[in-house]
C-alpha cells in the first residue's frame, strides 16, 4: 500500500475507533446495561491486563489518562452518577475501554512484529468481551427452546453420593460472610485469570500463544451446545429459599422420582463453564512464573467454592467440566494435525465421556442409587482420565515418538 494511502487509512481507523469508544462512554443506556455489570467489567478489564503483560509498565499511564477522559464524558454527557462502592465497577469498565482504545490505536500506527503482537492482543480481547456481552442472548434462546429443565436428575446424582457438595458449601457461605464475598468476587472476575494467562503466554511465545485464546473463546459457544442437550439451572434456582438448609437429604432424595419442571431462568448448569475456563487457565499457565500460577490456582480453588456455594451448580456440573475442558484443549491444539492420535484420541474420549454422563443422568439415573461408590468412582475416573489425557496431549510429539522404539525394544528383549 502506498504510504499516503496507508496514512489516510490509519487516520480513518483511528477516528472510527475513538468515536466508537467515546460513543460508548457517552451512552447512558450502555452504562446502565453494560458498564455497571460486574461480569462485563471483568471482561473489559481483561484488555488492560493483556496490555500490561505485553507493554512496559510505564505505558499504563496512557490507559489511566484515557480512562479519566472517558469518566469525564460519562459524567458530563451521559449524566451518570455514582459514589462510594458504586464507583468500583464502572471504573473498572472504563479502564478496560481505555485499554481497548490504546491497544487499538497502537496497533493501527505500529508496524511489523510490534503490530502483529498488538493485534494478537487487541482482536482476541475484543472477541472475548463481545462474546461475554452476547452470552445472555444465547442463554435466552436456550431458555425459549427448552422451557423444561432436568435439575432434579442432576440433583438426584449429587444426592446419591450421600454428601451433597452444593448445599454444604452453601451453608458455609451463609455462616462466613467474608468467605462468600471472596468466592463471589472470584466467580464474577473469571475473565481476569483468562486475560492474565493469555497475556503472559503472548509475551513469552508471541503468535504461538493464539491456541490458548482459541480454547477460551470456544468455551462459550460449545458450552451452549451442551446446555441444549441437558438443560438445567442449579439448585438455588430450583429450591429457592430452601437452599441450602432445607434441601432433601439422602434418605428423602432416595424416594424422589426425577422429573422435568418448567422454570424461568438461564439454562447454564452442565457443564460448568466457569470450571472449564479456570481449568483451561490452570493448564495453560504451565511454564509461567510460580507467582502467576499461584494466582491462577487461587481462582481455581475459589471458583470451585463459588460455583457450589452460590447454588449455581451441582457437583456433577464440575465433574463434567473436566472432559469439557479437555475437549476444548484438544480442538485448540493446532500444532498437531487433527489426524494425529495424540490429538484425536483426547478429543473423541472427551466427547464420549460427556455424552455418557448425559445419557446416564437423563435416561438411566437409577444406576447411581445402586451404591454411592458408583457415582464416586465414575467421578474419580472422569477427572483422572481427563487430567491424564491432557498431560499426554501436551507432551512433545518427539518425546512420544522416541518412547515408542524404546518400548518396542524392551518388549522384544
Amino acid at each position: 500500500m502506498p504510504p499516503t494511502s496507508r496514512r489516510i487509512l490509519q487516520y480513518l481507523l483511528s477516528l472510527l475507533l475513538v468515536a466508537l469508544v467515546c460513543g460508548l462512554a457517552c451512552s447512558h443506556r450502555f452504562y446502565i446495561e453494560s458498564i455497571v455489570s460486574a461480569y462485563f467489567a471483568a471482561a473489559l478489564a481483561g484488555a488492560a491486563i493483556i496490555y500490561a503483560c505485553i507493554r512496559r509498565p510505564k505505558e499504563l499511564i496512557h490507559v489511566v489518562a484515557v480512562a479519566l477522559v472517558l469518566w469525564a464524558l460519562e459524567y458530563g454527557i451521559a449524566g451518570t452518577r455514582a459514589a462510594g462502592i458504586f464507583l468500583v465497577v464502572p471504573t473498572i469498565s472504563l479502564v478496560g475501554l481505555a485499554a481497548f482504545l490504546v491497544l487499538g490505536l497502537r496497533a493501527i500506527w505500529s508496524q511489523g512484529d510490534e503490530q502483529r503482537m498488538l493485534l494478537y492482543a487487541f482482536i482476541p480481547a475484543v472477541i472475548f468481551a463481545g462474546s461475554d456481552w452476547f452470552a445472555s442472548e444465547l442463554l435466552a434462546i436456550t431458555e425459549k427452546l427448552h422451557p423444561q429443565v432436568f435439575d432434579y436428575y442432576l440433583f438426584s446424582f449429587d444426592a446419591s453420593l450421600i454428601w451433597q457438595a452444593s448445599p454444604e458449601m452453601g451453608k458455609i457461605f451463609a455462616t462466613y460472610t467474608w468467605f462468600r464475598i471472596s468466592s463471589t468476587i472470584v466467580y464474577v472476575g473469571l475473565a481476569l485469570p483468562i486475560a492474565l494467562v493469555y497475556g503472559l503466554n503472548l509475551r513469552r511465545r508471541g503468535g504461538a500463544a493464539l491456541p490458548v485464546m482459541y480454547a477460551f473463546l470456544l468455551t462459550g459457544p460449545i458450552g451452549v451446545i451442551f446446555y441444549n442437550l441437558l438443560p438445567a439451572m442449579g439448585p438455588a434456582h430450583v429450591f429457592g429459599a430452601s437452599f441450602p438448609f432445607y434441601v432433601p437429604d439422602f434418605t428423602q432424595a432416595a424416594r424422589l422420582v426425577p422429573t422435568v419442571v418448567t422454570l424461568p431462568g438461564p439454562r447454564n448448569a452442565i457443564p460448568s463453564l466457569h470450571m472449564g475456563w479456570v481449568l483451561l487457565a490452570w493448564w495453560n499457565s504451565k511454564g509461567l512464573h510460580w507467582f502467576w500460577r499461584a494466582i491462577v490456582l487461587y481462582f481455581v480453588l475459589f471458583t470451585v467454592c463459588a460455583t457450589l456455594g452460590t447454588g449455581e451448580h451441582y457437583l456433577v456440573d464440575l465433574i463434567v467440566a473436566y472432559p469439557f475442558a479437555l475437549l476444548l484443549q484438544a480442538i485448540s491444539k493446532t500444532s498437531l494435525p487433527i489426524a494425529d492420535r495424540q490429538r484425536w484420541v483426547p478429543l473423541v474420549a472427551s466427547v464420549a465421556t460427556i455424552l455418557l454422563w448425559f445419557a446416564l443422568l437423563r435416561f438411566d439415573n437409577h444406576v447411581f442409587w445402586l451404591s454411592p461408590s458408583i457415582g464416586w468412582l465414575m467421578s474419580l475416573v472422569t477427572i483422572a482420565g481427563a487430567i491424564g489425557l491432557h498431560y499426554w496431549l501436551q507432551m512433545d510429539p518427539t518425546q512420544i515418538a522416541g518412547e515408542q522404539p524404546a518400548l518396542s525394544s524392551a518388549v522384544a528383549e
